[in-house]
């Protein structure tokens, strides 16, 4: 009987010394989950403001200013420049001032800018968008003093690229997270099955000294 009972007291004193470690464990891993979390969405708030802005200078743009820009048969070359930009970015396949026509003719058209997928963009995109960047009179201020419309385009390409670069270093911490968080919740639940098979132990120890 004294045999037993020392087993049973060693078993659970083991088991018991397994469940609070795995507590500790889980406090700091939730800890540091949190940190990471927080760092990620206030990378990503960062930003919001451009895009935020951009999303102004879209609604501020009306739909005959679009269509007084592709009556143009052949604006300044920073306009269709800009034009190009948003041809690329939306994954058009004609990236000629003709292709940027025939974009701006869908009734659609501005609709799509502000409901536009930032997170299906990839790379080669990006890097195409860039080449224009390099020429140092490519902004919205100077394009204002040629076309309102084409301002207002540039501050949306401007704001997407911008969110690509922030989402490309973000987006695989969020991923980090979330594996973490899953790892996080299988942990929980061996601590539980842990904890349930120590109280089983506590009730059977006491029940041998009885």
């Amino acid at each position: 009987m004294l045999e037993e009972i020392s087993q049973s007291a060693g078993k659970a004193e083991e088991r018991q010394a397994e469940a609070n470690k795995k507590e500790a464990d889980l406090k700091e891993e939730s800890a540091a989950i949190s940190i990471e979390k927080a760092e990620a969405e206030a990378a990503l708030e960062e930003a919001l403001p451009a895009l935020e802005e951009a999303a102004q200078a879209l609604q501020d743009l009306r739909k005959e200013d679009i269509t007084e820009l592709r009556s143009f048969a052949k604006p300044h070359q920073l306009v269709q420049d800009v034009c190009l930009c948003v041809v690329l970015l939306k994954g058009g396949k004609d990236v000629s001032w003709k292709g940027a026509k025939a974009m701006m003719s869908d009734t659609g058209f501005l609709k799509s800018l502000v409901e536009f997928d930032k997170d299906s963009l990839t790379d080669k995109q990006i890097k195409q968008v860039k080449v224009y960047f390099q020429k140092s009179e490519f902004t919205p201020d100077e394009v204002k003093a040629i076309s309102s419309a084409g301002a207002g385009l540039l501050k949306w390409v401007y704001a997407i690229v911008n969110y690509y670069g922030v989402a490309k270093t973000v987006n695989p911490k969020r991923q980090a997270v979330a594996h973490a968080e899953k790892s996080l919740r299988q942990s929980s639940r061996e601590l539980v099955a842990i904890q349930s098979e120590v109280a089983q132990l506590t009730a059977q120890l006491a029940e041998l000294k009885e």
